[in-house]
Order: structure tokens, then C-alpha cells, then sequence
């Protein structure tokens, strides 16, 4: 495992990396592509942050903006000859911008509504599911995740359906906590230490979590690493969890055909993980299901990720809006996800095909 240090200096390679790079991977970043601005593409927000470095460009708001204008996507880093991943330099830059308490705005005012944010899911969670509270006895525990509690409802119940069902035992519903990911993305290394503290006492006594949101998965299975914080019990993703029980989904499931599925940037490029959902759905669906170009790792980005809702709202929309209008062309009629921020995402651009998450339609199939 690297130390902070170690990691440290290989991200300052790689920032320098970037900044002597000839651009080859500008097309692959939405927000470059989005906003039509060199500033906004790998190569110019990797510069600014060599220039900061190197004491040729002041730590000012405006400068220290640039690491916010970011979705984590990593789709930059697939392109790259040397893999250089551009959202962990630019996480140094974020850190940097908290610590001189030069966020932007938007990221002020998230920041500040986080803890009650997770209190209203937490609040959703066990309004909704009463009998699902975590006890000390419940060795598996299904985590939704704050997005998840928030926007679809319908999805935890098809989850707690296909984890109830196929784990053959009693399970417990993990309300109470963030995992500590809108800390990270606002340079908050503090709270987002405390949260995973907290996370890792809490789970300690399970054997197994079913986490739902990507991101949260992605957050407890290597960003906690980095910061030598280790879980006890074992995390696995909804659809991890549910793969090897295709043989249980008899029912075929019907929705609007071609179906289309949408790869999930950290449940592809983070955790690799692109056939189980594939292999689920093929069960389900009766005439299989579609791809774009772009797909499984190479996947596009719903903009939904990073904290780009709220400090570049217009850019984020128009990158959803992008993504919606290449999934009419290719005539989908219906799209499925295993994600809460892309269904989110895709589903409030107008006139976007009905989209589903997975659990919804494989609980059915059962």
C-alpha cells in the first residue's frame, strides 16, 4: 500500500506528465468537450496545477476553480498512453483549495449541507423500511447510499427483494451513514477520514455489505485504502452480489425495446466491473440488450459525478443532454443503469427513453 507521501509524489509525476503531454486525450473529457474551454480539458487543468506548484500562478479563487471543474470520470486516464489519473492530481488541488478556504461557492454550500443531507436519507430510509433497521445480528447489511435514499425509492425495494431473497437470511438496512465521498470531493480530508472511521466501527461486526450507489462502493473498496483505513466485513456491488444467481431469474421482464445498457463510470473504470450487469440483464430481458460505441470501460459520463452539479450546473446539464441525444440516435427505447446519479441524470433531460435500475427489473424477475 503507498503512504500519503509516496502517492503524493507519484501524482506530482503524472501532473507533469500531463503538462508536457501533447493533448491526445482532450476529446475524452466531457468537460472540456462540454465547455469548449482549453482550460477544461485534462491537459490545461493538469498545467494550472504544475504552474500553482511551481509558484508561476497564485493559489487564487480563480485558479484554484479549475480542480472543481472535474467529474472524476477517469475517462481521460483510459485514453492515456501512461494512465495518468488526472481526478487524483486534481484532488490534490481541491485539498489544497479547502485548506486556503478558497472553495467556490457552490462547493461552500454543499459542504455545509452534507451532514444534513445524510440525515434526511437516513430519515427516508427508516420511514420507509421500519424493519429494516441494522441490529448487531444482521451479518449482511444492503447499503443504499444517500443518492440512492433520496431519488429512487423503487430500486431499494427491488435491492432488499433480491438481497432478502437470494442471501436465504434476514438482512439489515445500513441508514445511518455517508460513506464520506462529498467530503472527498470538497477537499475535506478531515470529515472524510472521521466518516470512514465511523463507517469502518459501525460495520465492524457484519460479514458482508451490498452497497448500491457505484460511488459509494468505489469510496469503500479503494479510497479508504488510500488513506489506511481498512473495512472488516467484505463490500461487494448490488450486482456483484446478484451475478451469480442468474439462474434464479425465471421471469422475463417487459419494458420498452431496444433496450440500452449505461455503464456506470465508477462501477466500469473504478471497480471494472461491466459483465455482471451485462450477463443479469441478457437473463431478463427477452430480446437481450444494446450497447452504445462507447461502452464498459470507454463509457460516457452521465455528468452527474465529481460535484459538477453545483459548481458548473449548465455544463453538467449539457453533458446529460449529449449523452441522451446519442441513445435517441441509436433509437433506445428504454435505458437501464446500475447507477442513482446517471438514472437521475438521464431521466431529467427532456424527452429522454424511460430509464430503469437494475434491481428494479431483476426483483421482478425472480
Amino acid at each position: 500500500m503507498e503512504n500519503t507521501k509516496q502517492r503524493g509524489t507519484i501524482l506530482r509525476k503524472d501532473i507533469l506528465l500531463c503538462t508536457y503531454c501533447s493533448k491526445l486525450c482532450r476529446f475524452s473529457c466531457p468537460v472540456g468537450e462540454a465547455s469548449g474551454n482549453e482550460t477544461f480539458t485534462p491537459w490545461g487543468k493538469q498545467s494550472i496545477l504544475f504552474e500553482i506548484e511551481r509558484q508561476n500562478l497564485p493559489s487564487s479563487e480563480e485558479y484554484l476553480f479549475v480542480p472543481f471543474a472535474c467529474l472524476e470520470c477517469k475517462r481521460c486516464k483510459i485514453f492515456c498512453e501512461y494512465r495518468v489519473d488526472v481526478s487524483e492530481c486534481l484532488r490534490m488541488g481541491r485539498i489544497r483549495a479547502f485548506e486556503r478556504k478558497k472553495l467556490p461557492p457552490a462547493i461552500i454550500e454543499k459542504h455545509k449541507n452534507i451532514k444534513e443531507r445524510e440525515e434526511l436519507a437516513k430519515k427516508i430510509l427508516e420511514r420507509k423500511f421500519p424493519l429494516l433497521k441494522q441490529t448487531i445480528h444482521n451479518k449482511i447489511l444492503l447499503m443504499p447510499g444517500c443518492t440512492t435514499a433520496l431519488n429512487d425509492l423503487t430500486a431499494i425495494e427491488g435491492a432488499i427483494k433480491l438481497a432478502t431473497e437470494l442471501a436465504g437470511e434476514d438482512i439489515g438496512l445500513l441508514s445511518s451513514l455517508c460513506c464520506g465521498l462529498p467530503y472527498l470531493q470538497a477537499g475535506d480530508i478531515d470529515n472524510f477520514k472521521i466518516s470512514a472511521l465511523r463507517m469502518q466501527e459501525v460495520i465492524k461486526k457484519s460479514s458482508l455489505i451490498i452497497v448500491m450507489d457505484p460511488g459509494c462502493a468505489y469510496t469503500m473498496k479503494k479510497l479508504y485504502r488510500q488513506y489506511e483505513i481498512n473495512l472488516n466485513p467484505r463490500i461487494v456491488t448490488l450486482v456483484e452480489f446478484i451475478s451469480p444467481y442468474t439462474s434464479y431469474f425465471r421471469k422475463k421482464v417487459q419494458i420498452p425495446q431496444p433496450v440500452f445498457y449505461h455503464d456506470p463510470c465508477h462501477l466500469s473504470r473504478d471497480l471494472g466491473i461491466t459483465d455482471e450487469p451485462r450477463d443479469i440483464l441478457m437473463r431478463i430481458i427477452p430480446s437481450g440488450i444494446k450497447n452504445l460505441f462507447y461502452n464498459r470501460e470507454k463509457t460516457l459520463c452521465c455528468g452527474g459525478g465529481g460535484a459538477l452539479p453545483e459548481t458548473m450546473p449548465e455544463i453538467s446539464h449539457a453533458i446529460a443532454r449529449k449523452l441522451v441525444e446519442l441513445y435517441k440516435k441509436s433509437e433506445a427505447a428504454s435505458i437501464v443503469t446500475a447507477c442513482p446519479t446517471c438514472k437521475s441524470m438521464i431521466s431529467r433531460v427532456a424527452g429522454a427513453p424511460p430509464v430503469f435500475d437494475i434491481a428494479e427489473l431483476a426483483s421482478k424477475s425472480l
